[in-house]
């Protein structure tokens, strides 16, 4: 028997769910973030000293702060490979002061952890957290 090429049309259920093929390749920022606080999320068990863990393994130069390039390959450890671009706009998100880099205490505050329980966490642990000097 000679292979045969099998074409399936599917379609939606109503019109609500036409968009352009265009906008079908876009990725949409919104969604992205959302996928990575899950995945971060998941590994940290939502407490302070697992965030910081996860910060410090992004951090490959030790300097205490996430350039491009650390968001880029730390989130391909959880899974989420993104383009030089997506990792950019990611950290754009992240980055409250605009300087090009993601310290930890804004880590934190995109993440909405409270400083409440940071600052309470790194009194009673000797200053061990990269959030501060």
């Amino acid at each position: 028997m000679e292979p045969q090429n099998v074409f399936m049309i599917q379609t939606a259920p109503d019109a609500s769910y036409a968009r352009a093929i265009a906008d079908l390749a876009k990725f949409e920022i919104g969604d992205l973030i959302k996928d990575i606080k899950a995945k971060i999320f998941s590994r940290s068990s939502f407490g302070l000293r697992s965030l910081n863990r996860i910060f410090r393994k992004m951090d490959e130069r030790g300097d205490k702060r996430l350039d491009v390039d650390d968001f880029r390959w730390g989130l391909l450890d959880f899974g989420i490979q993104v383009s030089p671009e997506e990792a950019q706009e990611v950290l754009n998100h992240f980055d409250s002061d605009k300087n090009g880099s993601v310290d930890f205490q804004e880590f934190l505050r995109s993440l909405k952890v409270s400083y409440i329980f940071y600052f309470h966490i790194y009194l009673n642990d000797d200053k061990k957290f990269y959030g501060t000097s």
